[in-house]
């Protein structure tokens, strides 16, 4: 099977018809909407899947609560933080955590204060932000509650920070940002979040770490190759993982330069395509067409 409801991307000639033991995605612009629920489509197909032996896990850049309400369908465990943290949310097993360094954290903070951009720095118990910020009260409410307090140099000597995530509401200085992130030696990748189609989100992560490879550290724990491996997103900070696994499929949003890394574009968020591509990936799975 060739997975003919998919169109063909970048790296299209290089795929090699595996068999797929586990599908990877990504939430925001993939998963998930303009809401908090998936559709009824992006479920069923999710269900049909899982119902047929496929394992299902998602890699977010969210912290774990986040994490839809869908326990009985993705126990997971699931790549959050940006791949800073594996959690399960009913099986538990493989959990760990990858944080910044306390002299990181703080040279983070020094660069968000001199760019006085609002960011979010996240620990075990909750997070703290840079500064009060009307646009992320939103994002509070439905996922993590009211920030612990703010950023400051006592607070980052004395708490591990898992990851933080740089809010760029323009764009204009993301290329800056990620620049002076990498200067630190932490690893600065790129997501976007569909209702706010100007801006631009950097997840700040320790040195080395993304969706990949934590993709790859929980692969060799489950005992699934890579190729064997599925994996949908819209944003350049899945493509760590499009890199790695046997199936790279970019939804019909992402970005040229993601959709070149990947073997198959599906339609965007708006049109289900999460859920065109899990059907394509069962259909190729049981060896029929794609309905």
């Amino acid at each position: 099977m060739i997975m003919t409801t998919l169109a063909p991307a970048g790296r299209h000639s290089e795929w090699q018809s595996p068999a797929i033991e586990l599908f990877v995605s990504d939430l925001d612009g993939t998963f998930l909407g303009l809401t908090e629920s998936p559709s009824a489509a992006v479920t069923e197909a999710a269900g049909a899947l899982v119902a047929s032996g496929i394992r299902f896990a998602f890699a977010t850049g969210r912290l774990p609560a986040g994490l839809p309400d869908l326990a009985e369908l993705a126990a997971g465990p699931h790549i959050v933080h940006n791949g800073a943290q594996v959690v399960a949310q009913t099986q538990t097993g493989h959990e760990t955590t990858f944080a910044l360094g306390a002299a990181q954290a703080a040279r983070l903070a020094a660069v968000c204060r001199r760019f006085d951009v609002y960011a979010e720095f996240y620990a075990h118990d909750g997070h703290y932000v840079t500064r009060p910020d009307p646009l992320a009260e939103a994002a509070w409410e439905l996922m993590m509650g009211s920030p612990i307090g703010l950023v400051t140099d006592e607070v980052l000597a004395e708490t591990t920070i898992i990851k933080a995530t740089i809010a760029d509401y323009s764009g204009r200085h993301t290329a800056q940002l990620v620049g002076e992130i990498a200067a630190i030696g932490l690893a600065a990748e790129e997501s976007t979040a569909p209702g706010m189609p100007d801006a631009v989100f950097i997840n700040a992560t320790a040195p080395g770490v993304s969706k990949g490879t934590t993709l790859r550290w929980l692969c060799e724990r489950l005992g699934i190759p890579l190729g064997a491996v599925a994996a949908i997103g819209d944003g350049r900070n899945d493509s760590s993982m499009f890199r790695i696994v046997g199936t790279a499929i970019a939804m019909g949003s992402a970005p040229a330069d993601v959709v070149a890394l990947a073997h198959f574009v599906a339609p965007d968020v708006f049109d289900d395509g999460a859920a065109v591509a899990m059907r394509a990936v069962l259909a190729h799975t049981t060896g029929r067409d794609a309905a």
